[in-house]
């Protein structure tokens, strides 16, 4: 790359050194770039993401970041930057939610896709009232609860939710991935009835997406009917429970 070609770089992506460049010239080169707008970063290389992003120039105009395959051991200091807006977090409970503590008040976007059962993440969540966005994989053993989803009624001004258990496979290579059900188990809420999922969805009026991917027996076309009247912006709509068929066909569905 030519001289200054760093510092108007606005898109970069490390996966691996492989021993073509060291971690030292790595932040020597982080630190010109002065005009940054996205950062992604697969923790699972040989660099130490909170070493590596610490060298970008605080004057940088960093709104997107993305890191994957955070260590399962460790916990996370890493503050986003103020004008950060997009945040797509993977890997560990422990990494994801010391992020999540820090993140700036600019947040609109969220993606997360956690390794182990978190039971404080959707209270972490809720701080990000101003949240767009939110993209959530949780692993198939968590059990969603009330106060979980009652935590989540904070995020007024979403557009766009998507809450699903992981793809059972070794890892996630795309937080946006399409909707397989036969590869992952679904996420359970058994307690769940149709008035809780109707006072739930009537705090989203914003709603334009909606995938829920849930195992929820006491649903039933009520819900669905709730989905309708309390989101009239829609456009995109997935409730991939078990559905009757025949009640929704007699209601008028």
């Amino acid at each position: 790359m030519h001289d200054g070609a760093f510092e108007s770089l606005e898109e970069l992506k490390i996966d691996s050194l492989k021993g073509s460049l060291s971690a030292s010239a790595l932040h020597m080169i982080l630190a010109r770039c002065t005009k940054l707008k996205a950062f992604e970063y697969n923790a699972d290389s040989d660099l130490v993401f909170e070493e590596t992003i610490a060298c970008l120039p605080a004057r940088t105009s960093l709104t997107n970041v993305r890191v994957q395959g955070m260590p399962y051991d460790q916990l996370c200091t890493y503050s986003p930057p103020g004008k950060v807006s997009d945040l797509s977090l993977e890997g560990s409970a422990k990494s994801i939610e010391s992020i999540l503590t820090l993140v700036p008040s600019s947040l609109s976007n969220l993606s997360c896709a956690i390794r182990e059962v978190s039971p404080s993440i959707c209270g972490l969540i809720s701080r990000s009232k101003h949240l767009k966005t939110l993209h959530l994989d949780l692993p198939n053993n968590q059990k969603l609860t009330r106060e979980d989803l009652k935590a989540l009624e904070s995020l007024k001004e979403l557009q766009a939710l998507t809450i699903r258990s992981l793809p059972a496979k070794d890892t996630v290579t795309d937080l946006s991935d399409v909707y397989c059900t036969e590869y992952r188990n679904k996420l359970r809420m058994d307690w769940l009835t149709d008035e809780d999922f109707g006072r739930w969805i009537q705090n989203f009026p914003e709603l334009q997406k909606l995938g829920l991917d849930w195992r929820c027996d006491q649903l039933t076309a009520t819900s669905v009917k709730a989905v309708a009247n309390c989101c009239p912006r829609l456009k995109d709509c997935r409730l991939l429970w078990k559905h009757d068929l025949d009640e929704c066909s007699i209601r008028g569905f």
